[in-house]
């Protein structure tokens, strides 16, 4: 998927909260809908300098991957268009996935984490800008295999970094034991 510049509201898609196809869907939450990727291998989503993805709806994350495989997201900036303060939803967040990679993207709140990855394996992140996210920068539960550097982290709500059950984790170049 290749983003030309520009902006694109995801709440404002035309099927928004109703469409659906085989390996993508709107998940409800409290105050709209959020954009779920599902069961996808091989997917490259890249992005033009001025290439913006923003959603509105305030407990949505901006982009989910489900149980995906070799993903890159990469070259673009997203995040709510809501004021700082009032989101539950974060920016990219990855379940049940594995090699994955975020790279060289702005991710900005108000959302609560600019990239969450929960029960996932050989997560990447690096060349990030990652700022007014509500509750913190990078947050990894129970992943194995975490390589994070060249970052910068900007008025968050809390830690720029968390590793919380991880192994094998690698931080600007330093291996990472433990709980971080």
């Amino acid at each position: 998927i290749s983003l030309e510049p520009g902006e694109y509201e995801l709440s404002a898609a035309e099927g928004f909260g109703t469409a659906s196809g085989e390996n993508w869907y709107w998940n409800e939450c409290y105050d709209g809908f959020e954009l779920v990727i599902q069961d996808v291998e091989n997917l490259e989503f890249r992005g033009q300098e001025g290439a913006e993805i923003v959603t509105r709806p305030r407990y949505a994350n901006v982009l989910t991957f489900n149980e995906c495989t070799n993903i890159l997201v990469e070259g673009f900036t997203a995040g709510h268009t809501v004021e700082p303060g009032y989101c539950v939803g974060g920016v990219i967040c990855f379940r049940d996935s594995d090699s994955v990679a975020v790279n060289n993207c702005s991710l900005y709140g108000c959302g609560t984490l600019g990239v969450d990855a929960q029960y996932s394996g050989d997560v990447t992140v690096t060349n990030c800008e990652i700022y007014e996210c509500s509750y913190g920068g990078i947050r990894m539960w129970s992943v194995d295999g975490i390589n994070v550097a060249d970052c910068t982290f900007r008025d968050l709500g809390g830690s720029s970094i968390a590793f919380l059950d991880c192994k094998n984790a690698i931080l600007h170049g330093e291996a990472v034991s433990g709980s971080y």
